[in-house]
């Protein structure tokens, strides 16, 4: 799996958690697919920065020192009802407690990728796209003039280039900022056979076309 089919790009998500290693896991995991991802390292710093960021969901470890995940989970709960909250831990905990505290599910820890990938597909209502599965139809419409553009900076792997490119698509067309800004992240991750088979499929759609 290389992504996700949404209406909003990137999602931010929040990881609330004292352990820099699981905080490191789910970042390791997430910012590859897309997701920008922001870390709290305890209950008092994960509030401010859900005041801040206003995170589209937020994983949060339960057992922490300070401020537990629980008081953390009821703290946002006085302010946003909506947001999606999952609730992780290594220990046994009564999962009434945690629905009660107002979290939306649970997983245990060691994380599962698999159960992960579920609770995300679920709550931010997204669908994961694999490699080359990407339709014509989930293009957004380019002139050949860009196509040809952007195909020539993937090939030759200009990654400045590419990010002015999105820079100007977004100048250009409203309608086009969720893919420029798209192509601005994976080209800050340095996901260059990523922005390659966008530009291939583009390639292919004009070819069809034409």
């Amino acid at each position: 799996m290389i992504g996700y089919k949404s209406q909003i790009y990137p999602y931010k998500i929040l990881v609330v958690d004292d352990n820099k290693a699981n905080r490191t896991f789910l970042i390791d995991i997430l910012t590859p697919l897309g997701f920008e991802i922001a870390e709290a390292s305890n209950g008092n710093i994960g509030l401010e920065a859900n005041r801040q960021l206003h995170p589209d969901l937020i994983f949060i470890d339960l057992m922490m020192p300070e401020m537990d995940g629980l008081e953390t989970i009821r703290i946002i709960r006085q302010d946003d009802k909506m947001l999606p909250i999952i609730a992780a831990s290594v220990f046994d905990v009564n999962r009434q407690d945690c629905l009660m505290a107002g979290c939306n599910d649970f997983i245990d820890k060691p994380i599962n990728n698999s159960k992960l990938l579920e609770l995300l597909s679920k709550y931010l209502k997204l669908q994961w796209i694999y490699p080359n599965e990407a339709s014509e139809e989930e293009l957004p419409i380019l002139s050949s003039e860009q196509i040809t553009e952007l195909s020539n900076l993937t090939m030759v792997g200009d990654i400045t280039g590419v990010m002015e490119f999105a820079e100007q698509l977004k100048i250009s067309d409203l309608q086009l900022e969720n893919f420029a800004n798209k192509i601005i992240h994976l080209a800050n991750d340095l996901e260059l056979e990523q922005l390659q088979e966008i530009a291939r499929q583009f390639n292919e759609s004009m070819k069809h076309k034409g």
